[in-house]
Protein backbone atom coordinates (compact mmCIF):
# COMPACT_ATOMS: atom_id res chain seq x y z
CA UNK A 1 0.00 0.00 0.00
CA UNK A 2 1.31 3.46 -0.83
CA UNK A 3 1.68 6.09 1.83
CA UNK A 4 0.35 9.56 1.10
CA UNK A 5 3.05 12.20 1.14
CA UNK A 6 2.82 15.65 2.65
CA UNK A 7 4.22 18.80 1.13
CA UNK A 8 6.20 19.83 4.21
CA UNK A 9 7.21 18.54 7.64
CA UNK A 10 5.20 21.39 9.18
CA UNK A 11 2.01 19.41 8.46
CA UNK A 12 2.68 16.93 11.28
CA UNK A 13 -0.46 16.69 13.34
CA UNK A 14 -2.87 15.85 10.52
CA UNK A 15 -3.11 12.05 10.89
CA UNK A 16 -5.84 11.76 8.23
CA UNK A 17 -3.22 11.67 5.48
CA UNK A 18 -1.31 8.78 7.01
CA UNK A 19 -4.29 6.67 8.11
CA UNK A 20 -4.12 4.40 5.05
CA UNK A 21 -0.47 3.83 4.42
CA UNK A 22 2.84 2.95 5.84
CA UNK A 23 4.60 5.19 8.36
CA UNK A 24 5.62 8.49 6.81
CA UNK A 25 9.11 9.89 7.53
CA UNK A 26 7.66 13.09 9.00
CA UNK A 27 5.34 11.31 11.46
CA UNK A 28 6.75 9.93 14.72
CA UNK A 29 5.90 6.29 15.49
CA UNK A 30 3.92 7.23 18.61
CA UNK A 31 1.39 9.19 16.54
CA UNK A 32 0.03 6.00 15.00
CA UNK A 33 -1.38 4.96 18.39
CA UNK A 34 -2.96 8.31 19.27
CA UNK A 35 -6.40 7.50 17.83
CA UNK A 36 -6.93 4.52 20.13
CA UNK A 37 -5.81 6.55 23.12
CA UNK A 38 -8.22 9.38 22.38
CA UNK A 39 -11.16 7.02 21.98
CA UNK A 40 -10.49 5.43 25.37
CA UNK A 41 -10.02 8.84 26.98
CA UNK A 42 -13.27 10.22 25.57
CA UNK A 43 -15.19 7.18 26.77
CA UNK A 44 -13.74 7.50 30.24
CA UNK A 45 -14.56 11.20 30.34
CA UNK A 46 -18.14 10.63 29.18
CA UNK A 47 -18.64 7.89 31.79
CA UNK A 48 -17.37 10.16 34.55
CA UNK A 49 -19.77 12.93 33.51
CA UNK A 50 -22.76 10.55 33.52
CA UNK A 51 -21.81 9.21 36.95
CA UNK A 52 -22.09 12.72 38.42
CA UNK A 53 -25.63 13.29 37.13
CA UNK A 54 -28.33 13.08 39.80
Amino acid sequence: MLALRRTSPADVGAPVEVAYGQPHPFVPDWMFGVTGFEAAGLGARRGAMEAHRV
